[in-house]
């Protein structure tokens, strides 16, 4: 199980995901500890993801989080974020909502969560809310997602000082596309 895994691994650090979800799937089979399982299951959704696999990624996703209490604490917060993001991606918004606050009880600053979760409340037009999540990911990373969404949600509140603020922050980002700097020049 264990080499398959390994194997998988490889395959998937150079975007084989085929190949990927072949040896992932054969780790399934010879894995006999839940622990081993759960993190397969997790890495099998990840790949299902990157093949726009959304469902298989989500079921997968689920069975990770169902063995999540297998796996040390480290295993256990990328499980729950990844079964939040798949219930998102899969339009079960009030699932990824729970699931992320989930994530904090294992770790209250993860990144993504917070970004998740605040551009979650900005689509509710919940600008307060959104601000919170994203204020606390942008305490520890300052990128394109995360200052567009403050700057979206301080321009739903006609706090157009902090909003400008933001969306300036976001045009730093030096890996953003041309896209999204016309996004930020029409907001």
């Amino acid at each position: 199980a264990v080499a398959y895994e390994q194997i998988g691994s490889c395959y998937a650090s150079t975007k084989n995901y085929v190949k990927a979800e072949e040896n992932f799937k054969k780790a399934l089979e010879c894995a006999t500890k839940d622990s081993d399982k759960a993190l397969t299951n997790y890495n099998l959704s990840s790949v299902m993801f990157e093949q726009q696999k959304k469902e298989e990624a989500l079921s997968y996703a689920k069975k990770a989080y169902d063995s999540k209490l297998s796996v040390a604490s480290s295993a256990k917060v990328n499980i729950v974020y990844n079964y939040a993001l798949m219930n998102q991606e899969n339009g079960n918004l009030t699932a990824a909502e729970n699931l992320y606050k989930e994530v904090f009880t294992y770790d209250k600053t993860h990144v993504k969560a917070n970004t998740n979760l605040g551009i979650l409340y900005l689509d509710k037009d919940d600008a307060d809310g959104a601000i919170e999540y994203l204020e606390t990911a942008y305490a520890s990373k300052k990128n394109f997602e995360i200052c567009n969404g403050l700057g979206n949600a301080y321009n739903k509140k006609e706090n157009y000082e902090q909003a400008t603020k933001y969306y300036a922050e976001a045009l730093k980002d030096p890996s953003i596309t041309a896209e999204q700097k016309t996004e930020v020049q029409t907001s």
